[in-house]
């Protein structure tokens, strides 16, 4: 195809992704206007925004309650007091880690949707401002850095991250920031911070650990702990230290529990959704639980390999392909595996497709030889117009409503490229 047609075709699609993000922000704007967006009744089913969790762990941290934060019962009352007058049958369980209520805990001086606002503000504005940062060291120019984050933006997971007022844009900025300062531009004491908030998921904080553990990064680990303690020491004012210790006990009894609404096993982007539509919900967590140790497993491998025989002060450096594959790979590979995956998480993709395509050009992605590399260009490329389809399919078509397949696919062919495209180079770096 002649690069003009490619050229309105790039137009084409730049300007298909901005009316979508308008259309996202109109929708999100009148929600908010109606007063559905944080509770909506519809067919006599009471929805309620994850927003609402923030805020619940908010008003228990400052309250007399505090040491009861995991208790049904106390969950139920807190949560029916801010729906009021719509009720649940289920409580809308807060599953979140302990330090979730310290660090949401400014949001109970405000009103709910003023929280909202400040809430979703922040940790979008934080999350721009470390991917302007990266692409700015990957050095595109200014306008492929509005257009990459114009299809950030205009990505279903962000959307859904916006709409349910999640943190995926803030951890978003922890892991680029845990990235650029571990490999780029050395700090073993911000890159141990970034690390030990990465906790507020754990089941992620597992995946981004193993480089640090292969490449005995030992410095890194020891400040992360450190911030660790600091972190729990602070939530313990919150919450107490019961609710910290309890805390694993606690959430492995109530995940698969037919008591609580909120978990939506059924829903998530990760293979225990499947396992989940073929298993008893007990058992479908364990074996989500025993895919994870496998992915695991596989990362501990993968990143013995990349980091074999290399010096450690030269990735620093001059970080490398393979640092930014094998994070592309552990990336998939906890979002495809972990126990609970949603779909505004996969947001975290947009840092490996920032350190691992060249270009935002369709043109020039056309023009890559290596098939591995440029199927998962075009597939990074094409994954706001995707998160478009899946989304008119959600509304629109009957029977597929929030059906998470399409994404696990999707993530699937991107996992594959990836693992083709660094066996590859790292077989090539060994003969040289």
């Amino acid at each position: 195809m002649p690069q003009k047609s490619w050229k309105l075709i790039q137009f084409a699609y730049a300007c298909l992704i901005a009316l979508w993000l308008i259309g996202n922000t109109a929708l999100l704007v009148k929600q908010y206007n109606k007063g559905e967006l944080f509770v909506a009744a519809r067919n006599g089913v009471v929805y309620i925004n994850d927003f609402v969790h923030f805020y619940v762990m908010a008003k228990i941290a400052l309250s007399t309650d505090r040491e009861k934060a995991y208790e049904v019962p106390v969950q139920q009352v807190w949560m029916d007091t801010l729906i009021a007058p719509l009720k649940t049958d289920k409580v809308f369980f807060v599953q979140c880690m302990p330090t979730m209520f310290a660090l949401s805990a400014p949001l109970g001086f405000l009103p709910m949707d003023m929280a909202y606002i400040a809430w979703t503000l922040v940790c979008t504005i934080f999350g721009i401002i470390a991917l302007y940062l990266l692409l700015k060291h990957k050095q595109f120019n200014n306008r492929d850095k509005c257009l990459f984050t114009l299809g950030a933006l205009a990505s279903l997971p962000s959307f859904m991250c916006l709409q349910l007022g999640e943190i995926a844009w803030a951890y978003l900025a922890v892991i680029i920031a845990l990235f650029y300062f571990s490999w780029i531009k050395p700090n073993s004491l911000i890159s141990g911070l970034m690390l030990a908030l990465t906790s507020i998921k754990p089941h992620y904080t597992l995946f981004f650990a193993v480089p640090y553990l292969v490449g005995k990064r030992w410095l890194i680990l020891i400040w992360a702990f450190i911030f660790e303690c600091l972190l729990l020491v602070l939530t313990s004012f919150f919450v107490g230290w019961q609710n910290i210790i309890n805390y694993p006990k606690i959430v492995l009894a109530l995940d698969a529990s037919k008591e609580i609404g909120g978990v939506h096993a059924e829903h998530m982007v990760s293979m225990r959704s499947l396992l989940t539509s073929l298993l008893p919900e007990a058992i479908a967590l364990k074996a989500a639980f025993l895919l994870m140790l496998l992915g695991l497993l596989f990362c501990f491998f993968l990143w013995h390999k990349i980091l074999k025989k290399e010096n450690p002060s030269n990735l620093n450096q001059n970080p490398n392909q393979k640092l930014a594959w094998g994070l592309a790979i552990s990336i998939l590979l906890c979002l495809l595996l972990s126990p609970h995956t949603h779909l505004y998480d996969c947001l975290m993709l947009i840092l490996p497709i920032a350190l691992t395509i060249s270009s935002i050009s369709l043109y020039q992605t056309s023009k890559i030889e290596n098939n591995s590399l440029k199927t998962w260009t075009f597939l990074s490329l094409l994954y706001p117009l995707l998160s478009a389809i899946i989304f008119i399919l959600w509304e629109y078509v009957s029977g597929f409503k929030e059906n998470p397949i399409p994404f696990i696919i999707w993530h699937l062919a991107m996992l594959i490229c990836a693992c083709i495209y660094l066996f590859r180079l790292l077989k090539t770096f060994n003969k040289s």
